[in-house]
């Protein structure tokens, strides 16, 4: 299902052309990838011999879940072991060279250690973005898992479709909502969190945004629109706010089934009753939306798509005399975020679909994009769906099919 020898002669390949001679990964993502292992390990790729994953604790999972051949897989004693298996296996013998480390989100603690231990010969240099960007690009088995869960994101987001537009009981609260969604999530083979940021331990986290009222278009923490949270101590996610008719809900969730993740996104309005604006606000955005999708073909740049989309917003123009909605597009008017991402092992990794980005779309790539608008003192709009770039000119394949309000 997996080709992971592929990917080891990828990033054999990149670090001879980028003149690297070895690097240490502590990353559970990256070493996972590469070795079909997720246990605390560290793992060693050198110019000079074979890999070496040197594993922490339980060695024997470790050696039943990795394709690398047992001598491959030692025992990690300390870090020591690793300082000694990067320097046997540099290609020059006397302890000089290049060593990549995860340094985005490697301990401070870590980094001394390594560096006082490879000596004054060893030159330490960041290679988290460039692990990041190997993977951006799936193989089958990759696109498969992905695809897997994004029927469990589907699954979840047709529940709450069915609490809100359906079947909505006074008294709910986004508590409620959040419950359901975590229960149908889990049931269905879905963790309890989500992994993001390049951190070189897990960094494990709870991803499931339920927000309306002033939440909607007032940030709290990442990301943007990130919920008021139970209390100041976590202060993002659902609240106990009990919703009534009117109130505008936007559920935004990540799942992640057998190490892969997919991002999915809707708005409601609560019984039906429509505020003020709301109706043409939520077609247009779809409009841009669609055109967006519409331009997600290969060699189009990320930039281009965020600004295909923020322009059509703009020319459709707004129902509300004077707004200029595309201020919104992506933010409040003063914090903003990007129009999507990839997905994969991690819930956010690259391509970032930003205005700043222009790395060209790709076969095989796993994008999430996720068009919103944020109006202060109005309320905000939501999508969020994910999709797989494909090969020639043909228009990507859509992962999520959750329905959109008959708005």
């Amino acid at each position: 299902m997996f080709d992971f020898k592929a990917r080891l002669e990828k990033t054999r390949a990149w670090m001879e052309g980028s003149h690297v001679d070895a690097i240490v990964l502590i990353n559970t993502r990256n070493i996972y990838w590469l070795s079909g292992s997720a246990q605390a390990s560290h793992l060693v790729i050198t110019k000079g011999k074979d890999p070496a994953l040197l594993v922490r604790r339980n060695i024997d999972l470790a050696r039943e879940h990795s394709w690398f051949p047992r001598e491959w897989i030692r025992p990690l004693g300390s870090t020591k072991d690793t300082i000694d298996a990067v320097l046997a296996g540099l290609p020059s013998h006397d302890g000089k060279g290049r060593v990549g480390m995860e340094l985005n989100g490697l301990p401070a603690s870590y980094y001394l250690s390594f560096v006082k231990g490879f000596g004054n010969g060893i030159q330490v240099e960041n290679v988290s973005d460039a692990m990041r960007g190997l993977r951006m690009v799936k193989d089958v088995g990759e696109l498969e898992k992905v695809a897997a869960a994004a029927r469990v994101a589907e699954k979840t987001q047709d529940v709450v479709y069915d609490m809100i537009v359906n079947h909505f009981k006074p008294g709910t609260t986004e508590r409620d909502i959040a419950a359901e969604m975590v229960h149908v999530a889990k049931q269905n083979r879905s963790e309890h969190y989500c992994i993001y940021d390049n951190n070189a331990f897990t960094n494990y986290n709870n991803f499931f945004i339920v927000t309306s009222g002033e939440a909607l278009w007032k940030p709290s923490t990442f990301p943007i629109m990130s919920g008021a949270g139970f209390s100041p101590a976590i202060p993002y996610g659902p609240s106990d706010k009990v919703l009534k008719e009117g109130d505008m809900l936007v559920c935004d969730y990540g799942v992640l089934v057998d190490g892969y993740h997919a991002d999915h996104a809707r708005s409601y309005v609560i019984n039906g009753v429509y505020p003020q604006y709301y109706k043409e606000r939520y077609r247009n955005l779809k409009l841009a939306y669609e055109r967006a999708i519409d331009a997600m073909v290969p060699g189009v740049k990320a930039s281009d798509l965020f600004k295909i989309a923020e322009t059509e917003l703009a020319r459709i123009g707004d129902p509300e005399p004077g707004v200029k909605i595309e201020k919104y597009f992506e933010g409040n008017g003063q914090y903003y975020q990007g129009f999507g991402h990839g997905i994969g092992l991690e819930l956010d990794e690259p391509p970032f679909i930003l205005k700043s980005v222009d790395t060209p779309l790709a076969p095989g790539m796993a994008i999430s994009l996720e068009p919103k608008i944020m109006v202060p003192g109005w309320g905000a709009i939501n999508f969020e769906d994910n999709f797989i770039i494909e090969a020639g000119k043909r228009k990507p394949t859509l992962l999520t099919r959750t329905r959109y309000l008959d708005a």
